[in-house]
């Protein structure tokens, strides 16, 4: 009797339960290492597969003839596939972290240099070096929001799309803003262009670590001394002592810079939000700016200051 008309080996109720209820958290997904794990053996897996039970996507991966190939189906695979280490990563996981609303049409898989995945229709990574610690996205191991910016960064991504990634990611507290620059910090290399792409992100947001308040400081004045004004306080004490303002420009007018754009902790902001109405109730007038703008959006501050001069000449 041939291999394909033989008798299927009778697998256990209990291994088949167990079986089932793997195929249902891995997307439909089985290896044979999984499924000697379960208790079935080397003969019961060859003989699914010769009698068609089981459909091969891989070498040693499989799912069960029938099972919708969805993306997740086919992502999950392609990790398992590739190698104990392996993880869904750029495209793949952008997915799977809802930055994108579709999967790609080749599943994007990173597996440690040097290591050998060459998988049909998967697009392999390599990468140098250690990566951040993987977390478990849908069943699947999969860069953590961190990396695979930085990864999508490395890949050549528009600026734009990234800059959008990034709010959302943001906006949906998958990152935390400082978590986030700490972190390129720390990814940051020679010949590493992912993490100098993100910093950029970074910065033009005011997400990336502000400079000493003292060189803050510095970098508005020099601003104000090229624009023409000389201010006739720094850091004053007002309120009868009790609170200090950045830049006195004219008698009444006060300019605040703060050091972190929007990432300051609420009750640090609620701190500097209840000082700075206490000093407009003394009368003075506050124009407020942050070190992004200082830093790259200069003439914004020149123009708010020209105004607020013009008011008050005319008042």
């Amino acid at each position: 009797m041939s291999q394909a008309g033989a008798r299927l080996p009778r697998v256990d109720s209990k291994i088949e339960r167990a079986l089932n209820a793997h195929l249902v958290q891995h997307h439909g997904v089985v290896t044979a290492r999984e499924a000697r794990r379960l208790g079935m053996t080397p003969a019961e897996i060859r003989a699914r597969v010769a009698r068609g039970r089981w459909q091969r996507l891989h070498a040693g991966v499989y799912v069960p003839v029938g099972t919708p190939l969805s993306p997740a189906t086919h992502l999950t695979a392609a990790v398992a596939g590739a190698g104990p280490s392996a993880v869904a990563s750029h495209a793949s996981a952008a997915w799977l972290w809802d930055l994108v609303a579709k999967a790609p049409a080749r599943p994007c898989v990173t597996v440690p240099y040097p290591a050998d995945a060459d998988l049909h229709g998967v697009d392999i990574h390599r990468r140098r070096g250690p990566g951040r610690r993987p977390r478990q996205r849908q069943g699947i191991a999969v860069t953590d929001v961190v990396q695979t910016l930085v990864d999508l960064a490395a890949s050549g991504l528009a600026v734009g799309t990234l800059d959008d990634l990034t709010d959302k990611a943001i906006a949906r507290r998958q990152v935390q803003a400082r978590d986030l620059a700490r972190a390129v910090a720390l990814l940051a290399g020679r010949g590493r262009p992912g993490p100098a792409a993100i910093r950029a992100v970074c910065e033009r947001r005011g997400l990336a670590e502000p400079p000493h308040p003292s060189v803050l400081e510095s970098q508005v004045l020099r601003l104000l001394k090229a624009w023409g004004y000389a201010p006739i306080g720094m850091e004053r004490q007002v309120c009868g002592g009790r609170y200090r303002i950045d830049f006195l420009l004219a008698p009444g007018l006060v300019l605040e810079v703060d050091g972190f754009a929007y990432h300051s902790s609420p009750r640090a902001r609620a701190a500097d939000l209840h000082r700075r109405n206490r000093i407009r109730a003394e009368g003075f007038y506050i124009i407020e700016s942050d070190w992004l703008t200082v830093t790259c959006e200069p003439q914004r501050l020149r123009a708010e200051i020209e105004s607020a001069l013009a008011l008050k000449a005319v008042g």
